[in-house]
């Protein structure tokens, strides 16, 4: 963060400042993602909850944003500005995480072969997925780009909700999957992201 701090001081345009601290971010997810692995079952709770939030907000404000967030396409809308400050909301829990698992590490979760089955009927059996084809279009070849965008908002929330709902091994076995998922290793990512 040095190289921020500098620029900052140096009253370096907004846009150098900025870059500077998205090449931060990225590095630190790219060298140290994988102790999100090992982080208390807390800090994972936090940033599936972050993300379920962004969703909600992508559903509320046009729902071809969460197609264009699964599909990691370009909005047909932009989205407004509060969904901005949840992104980064989410990008602090992720990092607090990478260090909780640096600092205070917990045994390293993996998925396990049944992993997702488990989970995919424990959400059936909860009732959060009351039609199986609410899911499938998340595993279906092509069925995402022909999804109706409200469905895949729909399919977004029923799952995060349910990662959240999932207690024991199992659910902090997916918790830590997905958070894994959403690190951000990639500098485009970060420029295409919403400002808040």
């Amino acid at each position: 963060m040095d190289t921020v701090v500098a620029a900052h001081k140096a009253r370096r345009p907004p846009d150098e400042v900025e870059a500077a601290a998205a090449r931060t971010f990225v590095a630190i997810q790219t060298r140290d993602g994988d102790r999100i692995l090992s982080a208390p079952d807390a800090d994972l709770m936090a940033v599936v909850e972050a993300h379920a939030g962004i969703v909600r907000m992508l559903h509320d404000a046009d729902p071809a944003l969460c197609k264009a967030l699964v599909e990691q396409g370009a909005a047909i809308v932009p989205p407004p500005p509060a969904i901005g400050r949840l992104y980064i909301t989410r990008l602090r829990h992720i990092l607090t995480a990478i260090a909780d698992g640096r600092d205070r590490p917990v045994p390293a979760r993996t998925m396990q072969g049944r992993d997702y089955l488990d989970f995919a009927l424990e959400a059936r059996r909860r009732g959060a997925v009351p039609d199986p084809t609410t899911w499938a279009i998340a595993i279906t070849e092509g069925a995402l780009s022909r999804a109706d965008p409200v469905q895949i908002c729909l399919m977004l929330e029923s799952y995060y909700d349910m990662a959240l709902a999932i207690d024991g091994g199992l659910g902090e076995r997916i918790r830590a999957a997905l958070a894994q998922e959403l690190l951000v290793t990639d500098i485009d990512s970060y420029r295409s992201a919403p400002a808040p």
